[in-house]
């Protein structure tokens, strides 16, 4: 009897701690998407060893996320190869809708002696006219400048002195959910992977969803395995001196990718 006790006990603790949500914030009132922060009162989370940090809250209408990045290597891949972000409406982690801005850049092959002087993460132009992606919503690829897309989506790109970049996005929730009338009761997940740069080349590397064609958005198309929740590893040059720009080569060839589960929207 007290062995079932045990096993019945310890099986809830294991789905508690599986199904744990994230609480979004409530906004009172619209946040400004314009690259700044000043507007925001949500506490930051952390992802991917402390590289890169997060916050979404919500209002009545909209879904707002931010992300913070001070890692070198991940505002690079973001910068020139893209960042999709995924929206799973069943708070699990399935890939049915993504939204991609900025999308990926064409990037010139360099010479050995240009490449080594484009070690240092690229100075972002806030000015510049965004375009986004959109997959999942409509049975084909669609692209806009953001400025112009139909689901009034809407997101500022921005870098300090410091050269942290700062992400926001604005998501109308009727843009994500059919028949949206209010929030109550709704959760989602939110997956963020960037794209890649080719270590030979310097080239980036698309996402899945721009080399696998079009589709219901209902299925795998990361550019970086299901869930890999991360960048790849470490360097393999021991005590050669190249070590350390093997590892960042790598570090920079492989997508970026981490989920965000059971985030539970905000009531007023």
């Amino acid at each position: 009897m007290k062995t079932n006790i045990i096993i019945i006990a310890i099986s809830s603790l294991l789905l508690f701690a599986g199904c744990s949500t994230y609480e979004a914030s409530y906004e009172a009132t619209p946040l400004n998407i314009d690259g700044s922060s000043s507007d925001w009162t949500t506490t930051l989370d952390s992802k991917d060893n402390n590289r890169f940090s997060y916050g979404i809250s919500n209002d009545e209408k909209n879904l707002y996320i931010r992300i913070n990045i001070n890692d070198q290597s991940i505002q690079k891949k973001l910068m020139l190869a893209g960042l999709t972000m995924w929206i799973d409406t069943t708070g699990k982690k399935k890939e049915y809708l993504c939204i991609t801005c900025p999308i990926e850049k064409p990037f010139p092959k360099m010479d050995r002696n240009k490449k080594k002087q484009n070690k240092n993460v690229p100075e972002w132009n806030p000015n510049q006219l965004l375009e986004v992606e959109f997959f999942g919503f409509k049975k084909n690829i669609e692209n806009y400048f953001v400025v112009q897309n139909p689901y009034g989506v809407e997101v500022s790109i921005d870098q300090d002195d410091f050269k942290s970049l700062y992400y926001e996005m604005k998501i109308p929730l009727n843009a994500i959910y059919s028949n949206y009338s209010d929030i109550s009761p709704k959760t989602l997940s939110i997956g963020l992977e960037t794209g890649s740069l080719k270590s030979s080349t310097t080239e980036s590397k698309p996402l899945g969803m721009n080399t696998g064609g079009g589709g219901s958005g209902k299925g795998s198309g990361g550019g970086g395995s299901r869930g890999s929740g991360g960048d790849g590893g470490g360097s393999k040059g021991g005590g050669n001196p190249g070590g350390k720009q093997n590892s960042s080569m790598n570090d920079l060839s492989t997508p970026t990718k981490v989920w965000i589960k059971n985030i539970l929207l905000a009531k007023p």
